[in-house]
C-alpha cells in the first residue's frame, strides 16, 4: 500500500515538480542572455535562406495589403532583392536588448525606432515596385486596386500603382513601436519571484530543491530499509532527467525537428540547399540550449544512478 500510495504522489506531484526543476534548470543559462538571440539574428545563414527561390514556396498566392491585392510569390520575390538586412539586424538587436533589459528589471519595454527601417525601405520602393510588375504575368485585373496581373498597354500606369502602393505600405509602418512586455517591478520584488534573471535563478534553485525533498521523502515513503528507499528515490529522478536529457539529444540534430516541421507546412519540398541554410541556422542557435538540456538531463540520469546502486552497498545481500 505504501508503494502504490508513493507511486501515485510520483506521478501526479513528484514527476511534475522534479521536471519543472530541471527544466527551469536547463534554460536558466541562455533564457535571458541577449547573445543567444543575436547569433541567431546575425547568423548570415538566416539571411541566406530567406533570400532562396525556395523560401517562395510557402507564400500564399494573393495577399491584401494597405487595400491592394498583390501577388504574394511576385511581391515576397522582389523583397528579396531589397531586405534591409543592416536595418533589421540593428533593430532586432535593439529590441532584444531592450526586452530582455524589461525582464531583469522588471519594467516595461521601451519604444523602438522604426524610422531608419522606413528610411531605407522608402529609399527603394520604387526599384522594389519595378521588380515586383516585372515578374507578374500580362492580363486583365479585376479591379483597379488588383495588381496581380500587368495590363496589356498600361504599363506605366501599373507601375505608378504600384510605387504608390508601395509607399502607403511603407507610410503605414509606425515610426515608434513599443514590444508587449508588461511586468510590475516591486510588487514581484516583494511577493513571489521577479521577473529575470535574478527570478529565474531562485526558481529553478526552488523547484530543484523541492523536487529533491519530495523525491526522497516519496523515496523513504515507499519504504523497505534506505537502500530501497534511495534506490526509488533515484529511480523517480531517471524519468524527468532522461526527457530532458532526450531534449537535448533531439535539439542537438542540427535543426532536424524544426526544419522538419517547416518542411511539412510547404506546399512543395524544397530543395537541399534551403534545407541545408535553414537546418545550420536552426542548429547553431539550438547548440546552447541542447547542450544545457544534455548536461542537466545527463548529470540527473547520472545521479540517479548512483542513487539505484547504493542498494548494493545497503543490501549487498539480495544481489
Amino acid at each position: 500500500m505504501r508503494r502504490l500510495l508513493a507511486g501515485l504522489l510520483y506521478l501526479f506531484l513528484g514527476l511534475p515538480v522534479a521536471f519543472s526543476g530541471l527544466l527551469a534548470l536547463s534554460v536558466k543559462p541562455w533564457a535571458l542572455d541577449p547573445s543567444f538571440y543575436r547569433r541567431a539574428i546575425e547568423d548570415q545563414r538566416l539571411w541566406t535562406a530567406l533570400r532562396s527561390p525556395e523560401a517562395l514556396k510557402g507564400v500564399p498566392e494573393r495577399m491584401e495589403i494597405g487595400g491592394y491585392i498583390f501577388s504574394g510569390p511576385a511581391l515576397y520575390g522582389a523583397l528579396q532583392k531589397h531586405i534591409p538586412e543592416a536595418e533589421l539586424k540593428s533593430l532586432g538587436g535593439l529590441a532584444v536588448d531592450d526586452i530582455i533589459g524589461a525582464l531583469r528589471a522588471g519594467r516595461s519595454a521601451t519604444a523602438l525606432d522604426l524610422r531608419p527601417l522606413k528610411s531605407s525601405l522608402s529609399k527603394n520602393s520604387r526599384a522594389f515596385a519595378a521588380d515586383y510588375l516585372r515578374s507578374l504575368p500580362r492580363g486583365l485585373p479585376t479591379s483597379s486596386t488588383d495588381l496581380r496581373v500587368l495590363p496589356e498597354g498600361s504599363a506605366g500606369k501599373a507601375s505608378s500603382s504600384a510605387a504608390q502602393a508601395t509607399e502607403n505600405l511603407i507610410a503605414s509602418i509606425p515610426d515608434m513601436v513599443t514590444p508587449d512586455v508588461q511586468t510590475e517591478p516591486r510588487a514581484s520584488s516583494r511577493g513571489g519571484l521577479t521577473v529575470g534573471r535574478g527570478g529565474l535563478d531562485r526558481m529553478s534553485s526552488s523547484a530543484l530543491a523541492a523536487g529533491a525533498v519530495l523525491l526522497l521523502g516519496l523515496g523513504f515513503l515507499g519504504g523497505g530499509g534506505i537502500g530501497r528507499s534511495l534506490s526509488r528515490a533515484g529511480r523517480f529522478l531517471i524519468i524527468p532527467s532522461a526527457i530532458v536529457l532526450a531534449a537535448g539529444i533531439a535539439l542537438s540534430i542540427p535543426g532536424a525537428p524544426l526544419a522538419l516541421e517547416l518542411v511539412n507546412r510547404l506546399p512543395k519540398a524544397p530543395e537541399a540547399s534551403f534545407v541545408a541554410a535553414l537546418g545550420g541556422w536552426l542548429g547553431s542557435w539550438l547548440g546552447v540550449a541542447a547542450r544545457s538540456f544534455f548536461v542537466v538531463g545527463l548529470s540527473g540520469v547520472s545521479i540517479g544512478a548512483l542513487l539505484v546502486s547504493l542498494r548494493r552497498i545497503f543490501e549487498p545481500r539480495e544481489f
